[in-house]
């Protein structure tokens, strides 16, 4: 069974309800559970949902928890100026853009797109 795929997990606890082996996808839904409320990348992938829903508030509250996680990603802050214009709140969107452009300057090249970027593993040989 993969060890640290959540993705493979969490297809693996559907298959397992399917098949009526309730109590083993349980463990593994718990497991895929633990991780996710663990990562802020998929918090920043339910805000975006909830945003698209039109749950800006509460999409909101979840991008912050985020940045709690980790205070350095551009693509939270630029999330949030998204929702804060859409609140109408064009200081809070403003000072958003200004956080995200000064911790994507900090990095000397382009960040990868975060829609699938922090599941991939690249391992070099020296």
């Amino acid at each position: 069974m993969p060890r640290h795929n959540y993705s493979t997990l969490s297809n693996l606890a559907r298959y397992y309800e399917a098949e009526g082996r309730a109590h083993e996808a349980q463990g593994i839904s718990e497991r895929v559970d633990r991780y996710r409320r663990h990562n802020p990348y998929y918090r920043y992938f339910v805000a975006k949902l909830l945003y698209e829903g039109g749950q800006w508030n509460e999409a909101q509250e979840i991008l912050k928890s985020a940045i709690r996680m980790k205070k350095n990603e551009p693509e939270f802050y630029m999330a949030l100026a998204q929702i804060s214009q859409s609140l109408g709140n064009a200081a809070d969107s403003d000072r958003y853009l200004s956080k995200a452009k000064r911790y994507r300057n900090k990095t000397h090249e382009n960040p990868p797109e975060r829609s699938m970027s922090h599941r991939l593993i690249v391992r070099k040989n020296i």
